[in-house]
């Protein structure tokens, strides 16, 4: 995969007071893939409706607990800007701004079975397992439509033990980790090209009904974009990490934006 060059925000779907508040630069992430004839790589869900009291959603079973450490069900709680734009772009949200993400395999904690009913773990400990949780995160099992939005910019700010897991079947004692956003939220583009840098149809479908080259996601402004986080699988094709390097000179790109000036108001 290759990540390109920094252009423009494409602020597709956004109403005109999202535009002017989100803003004028955007970063374009191009995955390439080298065409190689090997195990592709992880594949993300297809997109769907997420949740609402009202609203008719999917409810998928609990996937099976690995063997070491336990399955723990993430949700965010979106409010302020983050709401607004989730809401005025389609993602789909419950009434008090809660958002499905999906489900991680988390080493090294208990099974759920075996704490107490709403049990937490402290701030100072969940602090320390930060870096564990940001692995996780990587190869999460997403609820279908929440790929749209880009975790880079999450606080992670509760692991806890639930009775069950929204939108899922999940009965008895479960894991859940909350977090919270209430960043500006853009549209940043993802391409995806082979080493050549021609485009590959697997993004996001067109109002022709086509796949594109491009997959749009939600990214929190000031936050960064990893390429290893946008892998999709893609047959035929591997992705490169060192070609994603050099063609964007680093390894992620920040997403940056300014104001838009607001129009003069006529005399």
């Amino acid at each position: 995969m290759i990540v390109g060059d920094i252009t423009r925000f494409t602020n597709k779907g956004m109403g005109l007071a999202m535009r002017v508040l989100a803003a004028g630069l955007a970063a374009l992430l191009a995955l390439t893939f080298l065409n190689l004839t090997v195990l592709p790589g992880t594949a993300l869900a297809e997109e769907a409706d997420g949740v609402d009291a009202a609203t008719e959603h999917l409810v998928l079973p609990a996937p099976e607990e690995p063997e070491a450490g336990s399955n723990v069900f993430v949700y965010l709680h979106l409010s302020g800007p983050a709401l607004d734009t989730a809401k005025a772009t389609g993602l789909e949200v419950n009434r008090e701004g809660w958002f499905t993400v999906g489900v991680i395999a988390l080493e090294g904690i208990a099974k759920p079975s075996e704490k107490p009913l709403n049990y937490e773990v402290d701030q100072p400990e969940l602090e320390a397992m930060q870096s564990q949780i940001d692995t996780a995160l990587r190869s999460i099992n997403y609820y279908p439509g929440a790929q749209a939005l880009s975790l880079s910019a999450a606080k992670w700010t509760s692991l806890k033990v639930c009775s069950g897991a929204t939108d899922y079947a999940a009965a008895g004692h479960t894991w859940h980790l909350d977090g919270e956003l209430c960043d500006q939220l853009v549209n940043f583009d993802v391409r995806y090209i082979d080493a050549e840098g021609n485009a590959l149809a697997v993004g996001d479908v067109d109002d022709q009904g086509n796949k594109t080259d491009t997959r749009t996601i939600l990214a929190a402004v000031g936050s960064e974009i990893a390429a290893d986080d946008q892998i999709i699988d893609i047959e035929g094709y591997e992705y490169s990490k060192d070609l994603t390097t050099e063609k964007n000179g680093g390894e992620s790109v920040t997403v940056a934006a300014e104001p838009l000036a607001r129009p003069p108001f006529p005399a």
